[in-house]
């Protein structure tokens, strides 16, 4: 099941040196299992990430049997930063494990799309907003200039108009 897990399955040390990995480690981050066995984990992570993986890995080893969950950029053999999603448990005092097992799996594009995703609304947003603010502009000045004639009938129709527009804002 293990070597056959579409997620990677590793196990590392204290230090980070993997002691075993699952084949679809290749198609994660590109290294076969015998190219990543020689490599110490922790240094594929990206530098902005490092103090708080270092964090991350400290609270790992002192949280004997909890699983915890990270989301990092890890370095592709390929060269190129990938989003990979992790959830470490230290089975350091398991006698048939004495390690930190590691589930992770390649989350890039899912990483991508919910930016867009993030993007879009936001520009959407503003898009919607900037005409809503104007319609309620011109809508108090029309209300205070109306209502200073003493246009009850147009003035109650802008009160209306008023909210609506407060409920389209609330919407967007």
């Amino acid at each position: 099941l293990v070597e056959n897990s579409t997620d990677v399955i590793a196990v590392s040390n204290t230090s980070g040196k993997i002691l075993y990995c699952s084949p679809s480690v290749q198609k994660a981050i590109g290294y076969t299992v015998k190219e990543f066995r020689k490599i110490n984990g922790l240094s594929l992570i990206h530098p902005e990430e490092a103090a708080a993986i270092q964090n991350f890995y400290s609270d790992v080893l002192n949280s004997p049997g909890k699983a915890k969950y990270i989301l990092q950029r890890y370095l592709h053999k390929n060269g190129k930063y990938v989003w990979i999603e992790s959830t470490l448990t230290n089975l350091l005092h398991e006698p048939s494990v004495k390690g930190i097992v590691s589930n992770f799996k390649n989350v890039t594009e899912r990483v991508i799309l919910e930016k867009q995703k993030e993007d879009f609304v936001g520009i959407a947003t503003h898009e919607l907003k900037t005409p809503v603010t104007s319609l309620k502009a011109y809508t108090q000045i029309l209300m205070m200039t109306l209502g200073g004639e003493g246009n009850t009938v147009a003035s109650d129709m802008l009160s209306k108009m008023d909210k609506q527009i407060n409920k389209l804002t609330s919407l967007i």
